[in-house]
């Protein structure tokens, strides 16, 4: 009987150690524990922060239109005969001496003063007039085609800053010679038989660049009891070679 059940127990053994060296009986390692994270409490905004702040005065860009001349200095006249170091400080004459004559005229040249100034440009109003008169022949065609000789007094133009360009009334010429051709409105110097009055105004508009030169052209019709019935607005730049587009 001992012997029957050795020999049943041997087999079963070495069964049981062959399948428990397998690799799916072999211990599994445990997973790491996750990282712990800590959640800091969520700030509160105040949508009013702005206010308790003050915000510092950012000054707006507006390019303008300035050039530079020179200025020539008045000269004494001189003996043409004097030599350079004649002492008198403004003697334009200078010794027969070609090289040192050269020299002079280009310290002069490159010493010389200069001053600057708003030049006129009355291109840009009366281009802007041309273009303001196109739509406004346009959108009062109800006013004109109703009545025959509706008289329009003309104002003279209001220029808002100071260091625009002179020539807006070159603008406004040009729109009176614009309604003339067209044989719609008739114009009048009488304020009071005029039905309709036109008031021009200019004024610098500010590009998003801040850097291109820029004039907002308005034309305004007003009637007997000053009422605005419309107005045109046009903005001329000026491009890199100083024509207006």
């Amino acid at each position: 009987m001992k012997k029957f059940l050795a020999l049943v127990l041997i087999p079963l053994t070495a069964a049981c150690a062959t399948y428990c060296n397998k690799p799916k009986c072999q211990k599994q390692p445990e997973p790491a524990p996750l990282p712990v994270v800590y959640e800091e409490p969520a700030r509160e905004i105040n949508p009013c922060a702005c206010i308790d702040e003050v915000q510092p005065l950012r000054e707006v860009l507006r390019p303008r239109i300035t050039e530079e001349m020179p200025v020539e200095e008045k000269k004494s006249c001189c003996d043409h005969h004097q030599f350079l170091n004649c002492g008198c400080g403004m003697c334009d004459t200078f010794h027969p001496v070609l090289p040192q004559e050269e020299e002079v005229n280009e310290v002069y040249r490159t010493t010389m003063p200069v001053t600057t100034y708003i030049p006129a440009q009355p291109e840009a109003y009366m281009l802007a007039a041309n273009r303001a008169f196109n739509r406004f022949i346009k959108d009062t065609y109800d006013i004109y085609s109703k009545k025959p000789n509706v008289k329009i007094y003309v104002r003279d133009p209001i220029s808002k800053e100071k260091d625009l360009p002179a020539g807006l009334n070159k603008g406004v010429e040009v729109f009176k010679t614009q309604i003339l051709n067209s044989h719609t409105f008739a114009l009048t110097d009488n304020l009071n038989e005029a039905d309709y009055t036109l008031a021009t105004s200019a004024e610098w508009f500010d590009t998003p660049s801040k850097e291109v030169p820029a004039i907002r052209f308005v034309t305004k019709l007003i009637d007997k009891e000053g009422n605005d019935v419309n107005s045109w607005s046009q903005i001329v730049k000026r491009a890199d070679n100083k024509s207006w587009l």
